[in-house]
């Protein structure tokens, strides 16, 4: 009923790889960014080798320095792995959280093919016949219904 893929062991180079995806470097656009990692995007989602923070989006993360060095804070922009689309925010992205609020809202209104719906067809139908006072079951029946 959840969303889930077998637990994905990657190599230290894999590791790497996923850990640097979302970096945007400096003077980059977003679209730049984008062409830069696309084609090693593609190859790590259709082999299985993102981790789980990069299964269904990509949130992009830019440098600040900090006194001892640069540290690197997702920003308002991502990629959505079920249009291959960059998304933009209008809101700021303070908390780690906010990434999936706003890929959520892209998925209900501007996405163009919704593939990770959580749930089959039969447990939606028990659950909108039957449903229990959760907050997460709601927040599943809605994406069922995206």
């Amino acid at each position: 009923m959840v969303y889930s893929d077998p637990l994905v062991h990657l190599s230290i180079t894999d590791s790497y790889v996923n850990y640097d995806f979302p970096r945007v470097r400096r003077n980059e656009t977003p679209s730049d960014w984008k062409k830069r990692i696309w084609d090693t995007l593609m190859g790590y989602r259709k082999n299985n080798l993102m981790t789980d923070t990069n299964k269904r989006y990509l949130i992009a993360r830019k440098p600040r320095y900090l006194y001892s060095g640069d540290v690197w804070f997702g920003v308002n922009i991502g990629i959505c792995y079920s249009c291959n689309q960059l998304v933009y925010s209008k809101l700021g992205s303070g908390y780690e959280y906010f990434h999936a609020f706003f890929m959520d809202k892209h998925w209900r209104t501007n996405c163009t093919g919704n593939e990770y719906c959580d749930m089959s067809f039969e447990d939606y139908m028990k659950l909108k016949n039957n449903p229990p006072p959760c907050y997460f079951t709601k927040k599943a029946i809605r994406r069922y219904e995206m």
